[in-house]
This record gives C-alpha cells, structure tokens and sequence, in this order.
C-alpha cells in the first residue's frame, strides 16, 4: 500500500557532502545569532550596536534574499527591530523603507504560509511605527501611505497638526514591552 522511502540522494557519507553540510549549518547559525545579537542590542537599548551587529549581513539584507527569509518569523521580527533601532537613532527614512517593506512582504506572503496569522500583531506594529516615521519623516507620507489602515491614517493626520498624545498612544503599544514609553 505505501511504498517505501527512496534513500537520500545526498548523503553524508563522503567527505565533500558532509563539508557542505556544515558549512551550511554553520552558516545558518551565524545569521541567526546575529539576528539574536540585534535583539538583546535593542534589549539593552544600544540601537547603534544593534544596527552595528547586522554589518555582516547588511549586504544580503539589501539584496532581500537572506537565508531566514524561509522562516517568515525570523525575517518580520529582525525588520521589526531593525526598523525600531533606525527609529530610536532618527533615522527615520531608513525606518520607513524598513517598515514598509516588512508590511509588504506580509502582505504578499499573507496565506501562503500558516504562520502569518500568528505575525498579525507584530504587521500592526510595525504599522504603528510606520505611521509615526511617516510623521516624523512627512516627504515619504504619499508614497507608504498604502500600508496604513484607516485608523492610523487618522492618527497620522492628528499627528501632524502637533498631537502628542498620539505619539505616546502608538509608541506605547508598539514598542518592544521592555522598552518603557
């Protein structure tokens, strides 16, 4: 009735295989502990040494086709951050571009995995973030504009008539819960 597995066509038992492999693992756990070293940066409150610690992988981050890319929730939590640090550093163009592209690419991904539903909270977020950038940084606000939903397009606007509650109100809810507003 099942028919039986058909040996791996790649095993481990030659020297080359098993070289490759690991190099493999191991790069796989560089770009990981470096994603782990960018949170407990931002843990800490250092944002310079967060953004800092992803220098060795900026290069691949900026051709967006990084290793955790397969892995939907390593990817929007180290946009996430990276965007958080580029704020706290007022960067806040480069926030922008982070945000967006993050809430685009749920958006694409978005019932192509199961695990997107799980990232929800983390998309309203970096929506929140979003739309305090876009304050802070207006020349940008038209162009991302798209990714806002309706209640934080209101906020954006009592935002830019000079509402500080609204900052406090966003920042609050969106900042990383052991960063006290």
């Amino acid at each position: 009735m099942f028919s039986s597995p058909s040996p791996p066509r790649n095993s481990l038992t030659d020297s080359a295989s098993i070289e490759k492999w690991s190099a493999n693992i191991f790069n796989a756990l560089g770009y990981f502990a470096t994603v782990g070293l960018l949170n407990v940066h931002c843990l800490l409150g250092d944002y310079h040494s967060a953004l800092q610690a992803l220098k060795p992988i900026d290069a691949v981050l900026a051709s967006k086709k990084a290793l955790f890319s397969n892995v939907l929730a390593c990817i929007v939590n180290t946009y996430y951050y990276m965007g958080f640090s580029y704020m706290m550093t007022r960067r806040y163009a480069d926030a922008t571009n982070t945000f967006a592209y993050i809430l685009g690419y749920i958006n694409r991904t978005k019932g192509l995995t199961d695990t997107w539903m799980d990232l929800g909270k983390t998309s309203d977020y970096c929506a929140a973030l979003l739309t305090i950038c876009l304050s802070l940084c207006p020349s940008k606000a038209e162009e991302y504009a798209h990714h806002l939903v309706y209640d934080n397009q209101d906020k954006l606007g009592r935002m830019q008539r000079g509402d500080e509650a609204v900052y406090a109100e966003l920042f609050s809810f969106a900042c990383p819960k052991f960063v006290s507003a």
